[in-house]
């Protein structure tokens, strides 16, 4: 059974909840090793995720399950929650651990938020607000069935906004290796990630470090650098966006200019 914190960014963990673009592209890492399917918790804004989830799962041919939350559980608390998802076969399969390898507790480490759980686990947690940092790892690290593994790649902690912006660059300078996942293009400067479904119109110039999100409309002379895009947005004729997140199906109106804003919430209008 595998588990994953919902607030950092890693080149190849696990995740729950906002599904943000470096989101999708962990499950599309566990869908490459072999998981054929994910368990969410979910609390915020359920009916945008699900709606989002039930087209993400079609296109990627992996199962997404949702566990949702009608109180804020914590980091443990989800896990009971979900206790018939998890136990049922929603884990992992075809991990292959043969070249990793597991030691003792690491010291001057940070943690990435990525768990390898048995499921006898779920018996130590109450359906109930709680952490499974400070209120389960202890335990189980005093009884000396506590390990770790020393991950590659990058790691952030992406909980506040304006941390995901940078959070952004970090990964999108990592997807060089794998270019065909960045756009390219006269109108492109540096690392710049396009959904397919996005439309972008003539003479815009977009970048460095922007996710564009999926079935959104960039209008002609658009400037877009240091920013997210999310799911349906418009963003209209000459705008201009810099160190912004820019929430599902907002519009950003002719002419607009839009600066260090850490979350242009969901469905506003820049007019």
């Amino acid at each position: 059974m595998a588990s994953a914190s919902n607030s950092g960014l890693h080149s190849a963990s696990a995740s729950s909840q906002s599904l943000l673009p470096p989101k999708d592209e962990q499950i599309e890492a566990l869908k490459a090793i072999g998981v054929d399917e994910v368990v969410l918790a979910i609390n915020y804004q359920p009916e945008v995720m699900l709606n989002f989830l039930k087209d993400f799962e079609t296109k990627l041919g992996i199962k997404i399950t949702c566990s949702q939350e009608t109180e804020p559980l914590g980091t443990a608390g989800p896990l009971p929650l979900a206790r018939e998802k998890l136990i049922d076969g929603s884990g992992v399969s075809h991990f292959s651990f043969s070249t990793v390898m597991w030691r003792g507790l690491w010291r001057n480490k940070i943690n990435a938020g990525i768990y390898l759980l048995n499921p006898s686990v779920l018996d130590r947690i109450e359906l109930k607000p709680t952490s499974i940092e400070k209120e389960i790892f202890p335990k189980i690290a005093a009884a000396k069935k506590f390990y770790a593994i020393v991950l590659p790649g990058f790691w952030m902690d992406i909980g506040q906004p304006k941390d995901y912006i940078t959070g952004l660059r970090l990964y999108l300078d990592s997807r060089k290796k794998s270019s065909s996942k960045l756009a390219s293009g006269s109108h492109i400067i540096g690392n710049v990630i396009v959904d397919e479904t996005a439309k972008i119109g003539e003479g815009c110039l977009i970048g460095p470090d922007v996710a564009i999100g999926p079935g959104c409309i960039v209008e002609a002379g658009v400037r877009l650098s240091r920013c997210t895009v999310m799911r349906g947005v418009r963003i209209k004729k000459h705008a201009c966006i810099s160190s912004c997140i820019i929430g599902w199906h907002s519009t950003v109106g002719q002419w607009a200019c839009v600066e260090n804003i850490d979350n242009f919430g969901r469905r506003r209008s820049c007019l």
